[in-house]
């Protein structure tokens, strides 16, 4: 099966699981080269400063997960963190 024909759940899923497996380098691949994050005060650009991004906030937020939902209109997700002292981003 192709990245292209999966569902929007099956897709979901594939993040939550790449994300929650805490393998910097597997996560920073589902991005583009060139990508730019934005966290709080920080911004991100590249896989190499992704990779770094996560390490760090992986090693201070050791009961972090994420769980993606699918909204229940016109396809829109969001992202929540089950655990109140994490930091959401």
């Amino acid at each position: 099966m192709t990245e292209g024909s999966r569902n929007p759940i099956e897709k979901f899923r594939l993040a939550d699981d790449a994300w929650n497996n805490r393998d910097p380098e597997r996560v920073a691949l589902a991005y583009t080269v060139d990508s730019r994050w934005r966290n709080r005060a920080e911004v991100v650009d590249e896989r190499e400063e992704i990779v770094s991004f996560l390490t760090r906030k992986w090693a201070r937020e050791l009961d972090y997960r994420l769980i993606k939902e699918l909204g229940r209109s016109k396809g829109t997700s969001r992202e929540r963190t089950p655990t109140p002292d994490s930091d959401p981003c």
